[in-house]
């Protein structure tokens, strides 16, 4: 669920995550708890961990990235996961938000989340949705592409694979609605079907109340998977 946009916005994507009670988004609380961020940007997210009283640390490829999230006091990383050498099984919970469609070897790094996960720690992954509504209505027109920036997409029963193959047990997965994107939609529609400049909050407020009933019925634009690391020899009997 989109944490910015004006209250309306805010309400719908509220309205259509209770409605269905898709709220795969909530990790539970772990106490004295450390959390890792991969791909941790400028630190919103952390900072909101941080508040709710997690031990947050983040990583993060982009310089300016890291160093604006420290100018907050945030401990994060420069570079990717698997260069940090974090010990074994040193953090209760770890979020992946809009960073696995990015890299080209999720296998790898799922593995390395794996390593440095407690048993029983807490996976939080977010990315959007190959099977959604918007993606079936705009084809090839979809933002959510964003080719060449997005590498591999994924649909509930392939994020579901990839997890469970690294793994990790599902324990929610659900769609959600992010407001910003049905403007989005329509305006990159637009300009590359009929080269016109339209205003995307028009369409965004239109579109509202069919993506609040796409997310309900499970075809929202994003997914969220809230998963749990299982033991060694659980992976090792499942594989």
């Amino acid at each position: 669920m989109e944490a910015g946009g004006g209250p309306l916005r805010r309400w719908f994507a509220r309205a259509a995550a209770a409605a269905a009670g898709r709220d795969a988004s909530h990790i539970p609380w772990v106490p004295g708890g450390r959390l890792l961020e991969v791909g941790s940007g400028r630190g919103a997210v952390l900072a909101e961990y941080r508040q709710l009283g997690w031990e947050v640390v983040g990583v993060e490829p982009a310089a300016r990235g890291v160093e604006l999230a420290r100018l907050t006091g945030l401990d994060v990383r420069l570079g990717k996961l698997g260069e940090q050498s974090f010990p074994i099984a040193c953090f209760d919970a770890v979020v992946l938000n809009h960073v696995l469609e990015h890299v080209s070897d999720p296998r790898s790094l799922l593995a390395e989340v794996h390593r440095v996960l407690k048993p029983g720690g807490w996976i939080l992954v977010r990315l959007p949705n190959a099977e959604s509504w918007e993606a079936r209505v705009y084809r090839e027109d979809w933002w959510s592409w964003e080719l060449p920036r997005h590498l591999i997409h994924f649909s509930p029963p392939t994020l579901h694979m990839v997890l469970a193959a690294a793994g990790f047990r599902i324990v929610r997965m659900r769609t959600e609605l992010r407001p910003a994107n049905l403007g989005l939609n329509a305006r990159w529609a637009a300009h590359r079907r009929w080269g016109r400049r339209i205003d995307p909050r028009l369409f965004t407020a239109v579109l509202l109340p069919l993506g609040a009933a796409a997310s309900w019925r499970g075809r929202g634009g994003d997914l969220a998977a809230l998963a749990q690391r299982m033991p060694d020899c659980a992976k090792a009997l499942d594989g």
